[in-house]
């Protein structure tokens, strides 16, 4: 930046920078905190969490430490707006995500859930982040009770609900206007699948 003018972009107020910081990933908005003194710790109180592939990054175990760490250090006094989890084999570098990682993507779904988003809670899959074909689709959330007062939308992608897979058009739940107060309430049950009961 040329010597004599200030960062005008640090200089807006948090509201604004969080705005901006819901449209990254989760890992390029902790990466804001090298931009300054400003930014250390604003990721901490982003309202909104994207949990993405990273790519260029080669190893599964790197990554999931890297969410685990993300959800730990993050200011759990915010309220979150938005909570979402895409696994797209676009996104990855590393070989076959899952299901060796089930239970991690359990761990991260159960603690978005107990975040309370307010607006849209995701979990999303793709055929490539699993091993192999036999396993396409095997990702089975346990028994999750999800019940919310605030939630307006909810996203499930490619896995199994009472032991059939969840097409798109049946996995999200939109609350119709006008019903803010209605809350939303769903119980994944136990699953059967090719691996037993989840």
């Amino acid at each position: 930046m040329a010597s004599g003018r200030g960062d005008h972009i640090s200089a807006l107020p948090d509201e604004l920078l969080h705005r901006v910081l819901s449209f990254l990933p989760a890992h390029e908005v902790v990466w804001t905190c090298l931009l300054g003194r400003r930014w250390r710790n604003l990721w901490r109180s982003a309202p909104a969490l994207r949990v993405t592939g990273v790519k260029g990054c080669y190893n599964s175990e790197w990554f999931v430490n890297f969410v685990h760490t993300l959800l730990l250090l993050r200011d759990s006094r915010v309220h979150l707006d938005s909570f979402e989890i895409d696994l797209d084999e676009r996104d990855f570098d590393f070989e076959a995500f899952l299901p060796e990682n089930d239970d991690h993507v359990n761990t991260w779904f159960r603690h978005a859930v107990m975040c309370g988003p307010r607006v849209l809670l995701a979990l999303r899959t793709t055929h490539g982040v699993f091993t192999d074909s036999d396993d396409y689709c095997t990702l089975q959330l346990l028994n999750v009770p999800l019940a919310s007062h605030h939630l307006t939308r909810l996203e499930l992608k490619q896995m199994y609900n009472r032991g059939e897979l969840m097409e798109p058009s049946e996995a999200i739940h939109d609350r119709p206007p006008g019903t803010q107060g209605m809350g939303v309430g769903l119980i994944f049950p136990p699953v059967v699948g090719p691996r037993g009961i989840a």
